[in-house]
């Protein structure tokens, strides 16, 4: 219960119990519906059915499990890795990534990064997204926030430019100040007609310039988050029958 995913490696160490011994058991608890293991990393996690026990663990959103086949599906046709964020109290959490299928991606992991919602494409893209009251109240909160990623939500004007930028073209591209060797594209995820989280696509920025990967890839994006938006639309149809 105290991570939301668990490679064997982790469990060995946090536990001491032979590797071979871990497979085991965690065969078993597959089997008995507990723990599945992720398409997109060598890791376990935790399913609905842990509720049964006496701590308890809340649910995976539908959401990262809907995602990540059509984001694998696009990084092995496209070679440039993929990442699902979604929102957590001031921030965007890299919930899924799909760094383990690509040789170009510019880090070793992604997964349960924050990243601030103004500085990196993927925050943008949410934040634009949110109602008027909600993001008055994200935006008040970077500006009191004493992380240098959230720094320029203290220019208020800038940065309701810069929403309104992204909602008027449908996508956000993150700030060449940080991390200049790479460069993300990122888009909203809706579900129920309200944005649920962002979906962002990293380059290596010595490949192609900005505007050649926004020609090639934000339609294939936007497929793609609607793709996700009708398996879930879907989904919640299915479980209302």
């Amino acid at each position: 219960n105290r991570s939301p995913l668990s490679t064997l490696g982790e469990l060995h160490k946090q536990t001491g119990i032979p590797k071979s011994s871990i497979v085991r058991l965690l065969r078993a608890l597959e089997a008995e519906g507990l723990v599945a293991q992720t398409s997109s990393y060598s890791a376990y996690r935790l399913l609905g059915q842990v509720t049964a026990l006496s701590s308890g663990f809340p649910r995976q959103p539908p959401i990262i499990d809907i995602a990540e086949t059509a984001m694998i599906d696009f990084t092995t046709r496209e070679g440039w890795p993929l990442a699902l964020a979604l929102f957590d109290q001031d921030a965007m959490v890299v919930r899924a990534s799909t760094i383990p299928y690509t040789p170009f991606a510019p880090v070793q992991s992604s997964l349960e990064v924050r990243l601030s919602l103004v500085g990196y494409a993927l925050g943008q893209a949410y934040l634009a997204y949110v109602d008027t009251t909600e993001q008055k109240m994200l935006l008040d909160s970077a500006r009191r926030s004493a992380d240098p990623e959230d720094a320029a939500s203290r220019d208020q004007r800038a940065v309701k430019q810069m929403l309104a930028q992204v909602r008027a073209r449908g996508y956000a591209l993150r700030n060449r100040a940080f991390h200049s060797h790479s460069s993300t594209i990122a888009v909203p995820v809706f579900e129920n007609g309200r944005v649920a989280a962002s979906l962002g696509m990293t380059w290596l920025s010595a490949a192609f310039p900005p505007q050649k990967a926004l020609d090639l890839y934000v339609p294939q994006m936007m497929a793609m988050r609607d793709l996700i938006t009708r398996e879930l639309d879907l989904q919640k149809r299915f479980k209302s029958a």
